[in-house]
């Protein structure tokens, strides 16, 4: 991770590289924001804008993505989200197998609760799906409109 006058470092070194020809950079420039609201949720895909462009069918790893939004104090997921950073949270693998070595903390949910807390110090981070999560409820189901209507 690095902040935006480092960018513009590296970006003048990829501008550079491509000028000399060469196609295949060993570095990529991802951008992210932490989604804070909804409609945000489109930087967590990492797809947003890279530069150099990734190559085709590139994925991020989901472990990536969950950990970074963590550290950026993300307070939104989607539903295909979900799944995975309830388990992130929970210590869990996509088996279900617990593994304490692997967690955040003794408690994640409660460490991440505090980081939420403190990263977005104006927001109440328990009435967001993050929030939700933390607490250990459902997702709220939303209509084709994206309203929610109550809990699945």
């Amino acid at each position: 991770m690095i902040i935006p006058e480092e960018a513009e470092y590296f970006m003048t070194h990829l501008f550079a590289q491509r000028r000399n020809g060469h196609d295949n950079p060993t570095v990529h420039l991802i951008t992210y924001a932490a989604p804070v609201t909804k409609a945000m949720l489109c930087f967590n895909s990492l797809e947003f804008y890279t530069f150099p462009e990734l190559p085709a069918g590139h994925t991020i790893p989901e472990r990536i993505r969950i950990e970074l939004g963590i550290l950026a104090g993300r307070l939104y997921v989607d539903r295909t989200e979900w799944e995975g950073v309830a388990a992130y949270v929970r210590g869990e693998d996509n088996e279900g197998n617990i593994y304490p070595e692997d967690r955040i903390a003794d408690d994640p949910a409660a460490f991440l609760l505090e980081w939420l807390s403190m990263r977005r110090r104006a927001i109440d981070v328990l009435h967001t799906p993050m929030g939700r999560i933390c607490t250990g409820r459902e997702m709220e189901h939303t209509d084709s409109s994206g309203d929610e209507i109550g809990s699945v």
